[in-house]
């Protein structure tokens, strides 16, 4: 990779950076340091799937769970989770306290739309969402260009994200970590 690109991926991953904050006080300073060996090849987190580029967008957003620094899952943009009986079908509440950086409220909407988006464009992130990991509902037909992405089985349904799988797996939880899962802004995207 050349020069010019390894300056130009910098600046684009701190400009991205530019809008969080973590405190609401201006007066006080917070310092973000980031280090990692590898390149990032993209901070589209429907397109992201190398190690690199999913550290860096791990560390400047969320998704509905995320792991703390004991290992253990905790909500992060969820408040709280309900899963049917069979464990086919999980509803998220969404915290209603997270904002973008334009200051739009986070919805389950951007999950919605995020995780279409992605199995529109067969990314090989994508491939997270089919029964390859999730095994979200209709995202194999939508991955093979069978179906309309929407045909997948995630919708809204009282302000909170309704995802239906085709059959259980355990894996659900951890995959909702990885940036593929990760809201998007549409105004932003």
């Amino acid at each position: 990779m050349s020069l010019f690109k390894k300056i130009v991926t910098l600046v684009l991953a701190m400009s991205l950076m530019t809008g969080c904050s973590l405190t609401n006080n201006a007066d006080s300073q917070k310092v973000f340091n980031f280090a990692d060996s590898g390149y990032v090849t993209s901070l589209d987190a429907s397109k992201a799937i190398d190690e690199t580029s999913t550290n860096v967008i791990q560390a400047f957003g969320d998704g509905l769970y995320a792991y703390d620094v004991k290992s253990k899952l905790k909500p992060a943009i969820a408040k709280s989770k309900e899963v049917s009986e069979d464990g086919k079908i999980y509803t998220f509440e969404i915290r209603k306290n997270v904002k973008w950086s334009n200051g739009d409220p986070v919805t389950a909407e951007d999950f919605v739309y995020a995780w279409k988006r992605a199995l529109s464009m067969r990314s090989e992130a994508s491939k997270l969402l089919t029964s390859y990991g999730a095994a979200i509902a209709g995202a194999d037909d939508i991955y093979k260009g069978l179906k309309p992405a929407d045909t997948l089985g995630v919708y809204v349904k009282n302000k909170k994200l309704v995802v239906h799988l085709q059959y259980k797996t355990t894996r659900f939880m951890d995959l909702v970590t990885q940036p593929v899962f990760f809201p998007l802004n549409q105004k932003f995207v």
